[in-house]
């Protein structure tokens, strides 16, 4: 107990009050030094006023007044301060939390109603109620999350502004989509040169008001570019689907982004590029393809069917138990569909015939069976092609030596056929085998209807995918294997340093372990003309693949449940790879709650 009680009149001598472990001592508002206890009397106080700062000793309350408002805040603000130690870690703790659930994709809800509460239960049971209770203070409700992730998606987003700032060149990747709200959601990732390597962010999602023109993208785009105070000027290139809103010819937004800067250059996505070159069929091969969807949708449409044929498939031992749905906007969905038939193509006969299905003849009939298994190889080859073009890091070279490969493999299957070599239809070929001369005459029959097919394959490859320079290029991927002659001329100082570059071995060992973006950005550093001259064939996107898995990522953020969430912040924690730095956000935080 304290021997002396502190009175309010004692503030007119520059005195307030501060409890130490129960006992009240006076602090001096002025130089905050704590006094004893037995200090507490008015003579004494007065001493030190009159001693320690005799300039403030004809000072009135009001003035002691201001400085003891003062020092309390600098007391509450103290890093030693119990209080605010135990608020700082709260929140902090909710910030770490808000980013999992970001991360993973969770509605905002179930950091109140399940992660908190399971926390609290594991602490009380492993730690004892003490530690338990300590978790009650750290807010996890539903606004809170939400504005924590609000937060931490400002961070990232300002990391990644300063790294396009910082990098002066960029790429995007946009895509416009529907989510099932049926709000139009814009998208868009950025390519830039970071400081080891090139990267590829998630920038933003927003939902277009109302229609989704070339205009109102531009205009989404060039505000968020001018709230950012970035500029067109040092856009490099635009890389997105085919629709007229994107790349109309004049009012496309492709068109209007050109009206600012002449010199970006636009890609239409491979990976679209290449759906439309195999897009379409003959219509013998048409037919043969709608026959295959009947006989899978007569399955997986009745749950009878598909429980009674998955029944049928784990009884003889088959490798697979299920069809699989078609859809014709998923791009791998025939070649998947097609396979899944071949691979039981008996299954499919047995049970058809036990159901007496108007298409059980089909799986008798030798030139239906050629035709699905001709499919089935050449949609498989496809889907390859497909998968391999996928990915983060991928360029308009690397892309573009596959699809020439790709066309030059069109041609020589073209020629086996016409020799009736089918090796490189695998399960064309195995059928023929499995048949012998029955079915062979049969391929004779059909092979008009497979070589037009595949002419038209390559027609339309050549036409979506023209051939590129592909020699003109050659040096950025192989820069020790290419000549000098392989250089443009007419680019001050690109020959000379591509000599320099042939005889430094530090970068030649470094090209056999580092990616395509590592090896160039470090050689820009040193030799900026070759290096820049790489930067324009490395930073243009070649696919959007990106934004389709972005947009995959969508349809788990918003839901029905969930239809009215905005959804770009919560986006930006799920598909950045870039860490929100939590340090600086609690120090605004709490210099914020200092101030006021």
């Amino acid at each position: 107990m304290s021997k002396y009680s502190y009175k309010q009149e004692f503030l007119d001598l520059g005195f307030t009050c501060i409890n130490d472990h129960g006992a009240a001592k006076p602090q001096c508002v002025l130089c905050y030094k704590v006094l004893s206890n037995e200090s507490l009397k008015k003579n004494k106080l007065k001493r030190h006023l009159d001693t320690k700062h005799p300039q403030h000793a004809e000072k009135n309350r009001i003035y002691f007044q201001h400085r003891e408002a003062v020092l309390k805040r600098s007391r509450f603000c103290s890093a030693t301060n119990p209080a605010l130690l135990a608020s700082k870690q709260a929140t902090l703790a909710s910030y770490v939390v808000s980013l999992r659930i970001g991360r993973k994709m969770k509605p905002h809800t179930i950091g109140e109603q399940l992660v908190k509460p399971a926390a609290i239960d594991m602490a009380r049971l492993v730690c004892g109620d003490d530690v338990a209770s300590k978790l009650q203070s750290v807010s996890l409700s539903n606004d809170t999350v939400k504005s924590r992730i609000e937060d931490l998606s400002l961070n990232i987003k300002n990391q990644v502004v300063a790294r396009m700032k910082k990098a002066g060149k960029w790429s995007y990747q946009l895509d416009e989509s529907t989510d099932t709200g049926k709000h139009a959601q814009l998208m868009v990732y950025v390519r830039y040169e970071g400081d080891m390597d090139l990267e590829e962010e998630f920038l933003f999602c927003t939902p277009l008001a109302t229609t989704a023109t070339g205009k109102d993208i531009f205009n989404v785009v060039d505000n968020f570019q001018q709230k950012e105070g970035i500029n067109w000027e040092n856009c490099v290139s635009l890389c997105t689907d085919g629709a007229p809103a994107m790349l109309g010819a004049r009012q496309g937004f492709t068109a209007r982004v050109k009206q600012v800067n002449p010199n970006v250059q636009v890609v239409h996505c491979l990976l679209h590029r290449e759906n439309l070159a195999a897009k379409h069929l003959s219509p013998d091969l048409s037919a043969v393809m709608q026959e295959v969807v009947d006989v899978v949708n007569f399955i997986k449409s009745s749950a009878v069917n598909s429980r009674l044929f998955e029944q049928m498939c784990v009884d003889h031992g088959s490798q697979f138990q299920h069809l699989l749905f078609h859809s014709s906007v998923r791009w791998l969905s025939r070649g998947k569909v097609l396979r899944r038939l071949v691979d039981l193509r008996t299954e499919l006969k047995v049970f058809l015939n036990e159901k007496v299905h108007r298409h059980a003849i089909r799986f008798e009939d030798k030139e239906w069976m050629l035709k699905v298994c001709y499919l089935n190889d050449i949609f498989t080859a496809l889907n390859d092609l497909n998968t391999s073009m996928q990915g983060r890091n991928q360029n308009i070279i690397s892309l573009s030596e596959k699809l020439s490969s790709f066309k030059e493999k069109l041609q020589l299957w073209k020629k086996k056929l016409e020799r009736d070599r089918t090796a490189a239809f695998p399960p064309m070929n195995e059928y023929l085998e499995e048949w012998n001369q029955i079915a062979i005459s049969r391929l004779d029959i059909i092979k008009p209807i497979l070589m037009d097919h595949l002419e038209n394959l390559i027609t339309e490859f050549d036409r979506y995918m023209p051939d590129r320079n592909e020699a003109s290029q050659w040096w950025v991927t192989n820069p020790f294997l290419a000549r000098v002659d392989n250089l443009p001329e007419d680019v001050a100082g690109l020959q000379e340093e591509f000599i320099d570059l042939h005889h430094d071995q530090f970068h030649r060992q470094l090209f056999s372990s580092a990616s395509l973006g590592e090896f160039w950005t470090s050689v820009k550093k040193e030799k900026p003309i070759i290096g820049n001259e790489a930067m324009a064939f490395l930073l243009p996107f070649a696919t959007t693949y990106l934004c389709e898995q972005g947009f995959s990522a969508l349809t788990v953020v918003k839901t029905k449940a969930r239809n009215r969430l905005d959804p770009g912040d919560d986006l930006r924690i799920a598909l950045s790879k870039i860490e929100p730095c939590i340090e600086n956000i609690m120090k605004e935080k709490f210099q914020f709650h200092q101030s006021h």
